[in-house]
């Protein structure tokens, strides 16, 4: 490996963002607040001794189906922003804005967004007309006990979720009973906040197309791919669930020794990705030019593999 995901910690954020239309239906604020104690109780869970190990399994079983050893790894190449204060800290910290800029500016010169969306930080009146806006208020109400309003006839909100770690979560509050995935049935979470929490499972790319055609009420999605889908629905962000901390790398073969190496050598991976961005990123800290190296487009599994049969070479 010669670099990875550490060396820019906290720039690609995992989260959950909330269509702007569906906050403003009733019971779409309770509904922000019911994902976010989902998502919370899920991983107190994790962080307690005596469920650590059955939680992790569960969350294993759903994310590609991997092993608690193999689990643990995972977590740790995945930083979870597992309590209110974490995801607090993330959407109000004074490098957020910062991040961001710096994330759109990789987006607008890599053709990944149409036009350079707006952005707000804080809650809907400091930031009213925002394509998409970063809101901690709703953790806030979660964190200080806040709950909805029981009704007979609870609204009905979706969630689109694909697998990837700190978004599994959610399919495991489903299976554990702490909210139920089935439109019309209700686990105590639901219950609580007065909202039906309707779960949808799919690839990731799909997510995304449903949050962009309107056919769900909230993502699971990157700060990076959010960008353009705000762009004609936008968006809030109100729970930063994890980052990459590790999980993106550059894997060379060994006769790689230094960045420098790579010039005149193709690296394969996804183009318009958290991959690339990760690259990218890397190269600027240690002082490169992007023009210098070539990223050619290829499916991250299919580059491993061609790495390992020695098919990759330029």
């Amino acid at each position: 490996m010669l670099f990875d995901s550490t060396k820019i910690p906290n720039e690609i954020v995992d989260s959950v963002v909330v269509s702007k239309s569906s906050l403003e239906k009733p019971g779409g604020e309770a509904f922000a607040c019911a994902v976010i104690e989902t998502f919370y109780e899920v991983n107190k869970a994790m962080a307690d001794p005596a469920k650590r190990d059955d939680t992790l399994k569960a969350i294993g079983q759903k994310f590609a189906d991997v092993s608690l050893e193999d689990m643990e790894k995972v977590v740790k190449q995945t930083k979870f922003y597992g309590t209110p204060d974490e995801g607090i800290a993330v959407l109000t910290g004074a490098e957020l804005p910062k991040t961001m800029e710096t994330v759109v500016g990789f987006c607008e010169s890599h053709g990944i967004v149409d036009q350079k969306p707006s952005l707000g930080f804080g809650d809907a009146e400091k930031a009213p007309d925002a394509a998409l806006r970063f809101d901690a208020s709703y953790i806030e109400k979660v964190k200080k006990g806040d709950t909805g309003t029981p009704s007979s006839a609870p609204p009905t909100f979706s969630l689109a979720w694909s697998e990837y770690p700190s978004w599994s979560v959610f399919g495991v509050a489903d299976v554990t009973g702490i909210i139920n995935r089935k439109k019309g049935e209700l686990g105590p979470i639901e219950k609580k906040w007065g909202v039906d929490i309707e779960l949808k499972e799919a690839e990731y790319d799909p997510c995304l197309a449903m949050y962009g055609a309107g056919q769900c009420d909230a993502v699971c999605i990157t700060n990076m791919d959010i960008l353009q889908p705000s762009l004609g629905r936008p968006g809030v962000m109100v729970l930063p669930t994890s980052t990459s901390f590790g999980a993106d790398a550059c894997i060379v073969t060994s006769d790689i020794k230094t960045v420098e190496d790579l010039k005149g050598v193709k690296v394969h991976g996804l183009e318009k990705s958290v991959s690339e961005y990760c690259f990218v990123r890397n190269l600027e800290l240690l002082n490169q030019a992007e023009k210098d190296y070539t990223f050619s487009n290829m499916d991250p599994a299919a580059a491993a593999l061609a790495m390992q049969q020695a098919a990759v070479s330029d």
